[in-house]
Formats: C-alpha cells, structure tokens, sequence
C-alpha cells in the first residue's frame, strides 16, 4: 500500500479539475507520483462512472478540493468525504460503502 500526502493528493484533484473543468489537453505533472495517481483515478471515473453526467463528476471534484483546501482543520475530512460517499473500489463499477449514514 502507498500512502500519499496532502500536497499531493490536493494536486491530484486539482489536475483532474483542470482535465474535467477547465478542458485541459496538456498537464503538467510535477513528478511520477502524481502522475500515477491521477492516471489511477481518471482512469477509475473513466471506468467506473461512464453514465454519469460530467458535471457532476465536477461538482464532487469541486466539493472535495474545497473542503481539503479551505475546510480542514488537519484531520484530513475530504479522505472521510472520499471514504464515506464514493465507497471503497470493490470490482469495475463496483463499490462499497462502509458504515453508511453511522
């Protein structure tokens, strides 16, 4: 298992707004790391969520940048968004939330 930093997940999110929002062609990837997560994870929503409407994928984006950016009080809460509302990554197209609404 890797474990990521803040710094670089926040980088994460934000290259995949610049992808998803902003209609980005060219990223810049400040280094192999960060480029494999957001492979990793673009690759998932490309995957895993084909039937759902880019806008939404979006809004999540948004929601969980801002909270990691502005919200946190360094408890790491959009890793609790993240784990709570998207589910852990069980098969393609499959996931499963843990202890949902407790």
């Amino acid at each position: 298992m890797l474990w990521i930093n803040d710094t670089v997940a926040i980088r994460i999110i934000e290259l995949l707004l610049d992808k998803f929002h902003f209609n980005d062609e060219i990223l810049k990837f400040e280094n192999e790391l960060i480029q494999n997560g957001f492979d990793h994870v673009n690759q998932t929503i490309e995957n895993d969520l084909p039937d759902v409407p880019r806008e939404t994928i979006i809004r999540v984006l948004s929601v969980i940048h801002f909270v990691a950016k502005r919200r946190t009080t360094g408890r790491r809460e959009y890793m609790k968004i993240i784990n709570d509302y998207v589910g852990e990554r069980v098969a393609p197209g499959l996931r499963v939330l843990r202890d949902f609404g407790n």
